[in-house]
């Protein structure tokens, strides 16, 4: 997307793997997901400590913050590195724009099933409105089917009770 104007070398630099200091990463104020276990986050650390960071996080170059990156995907690992007390950490430093990283930070979480429903639906929307997706873009984009989409956006017009219940895990998607 944001990549085709770049030179074959541009587009390669742009995909190397580097240490970056943990105090120069932020969370990414569109990242999805609004939950993090905090025993989920320890196990990771401790498997951090034991065998290392295996997969590299995914930044930009921050905005705002001259120096610094924002996480676009991997911000548990970001998380569980600082618990494992890492003082840098392996990434992948892309030049992508606000639409890119979002989509990216979904399609990692759906991909996993990581994101709770209501989670990815705050997302699909904020695709929607901030960037004119239309919902069968979305579904091409995720590899989900344009119903998919429609009815877990509806989710997020429900009683915000219900809401938090699915975030939480008390009930199921289906069940509200």
């Amino acid at each position: 997307m944001g990549d085709d104007n770049l030179s074959e070398n541009q587009k390669i630099q742009n995909l190397s793997e580097t240490k970056i200091p943990i105090s120069k990463l932020r969370p990414s104020p569109l990242q999805p997901r609004r939950l993090f276990d905090k025993n989920g986050i320890n196990e990771l650390a401790d498997s951090i400590k034991s065998r290392g960071l295996v997969q590299p996080i995914l930044v930009r170059p921050s905005i705002t913050n001259k120096g610094d990156y924002e996480i676009v995907a991997g911000e548990r690992r970001w998380r569980a590195a600082q618990v494992a007390q890492l003082h840098e950490i392996p990434a992948v430093v892309r030049n992508l724009d606000d639409a890119e990283s979002l989509e990216i930070a979904i399609i990692e979480n759906v991909q996993r099933a990581d994101l709770s429903p209501i989670e990815e639906a705050s997302g699909y929307k904020k695709l929607m409105e901030n960037y004119s997706h239309t919902q069968e873009e979305l579904a091409r984009i995720v590899g989900k089917s344009r119903s998919y989409i429609a009815n877990i956006i509806r989710l997020l017009g429900l009683p915000q009770s219900i809401k938090d219940m699915i975030s939480q895990g008390i009930i199921s998607s289906g069940h509200a």
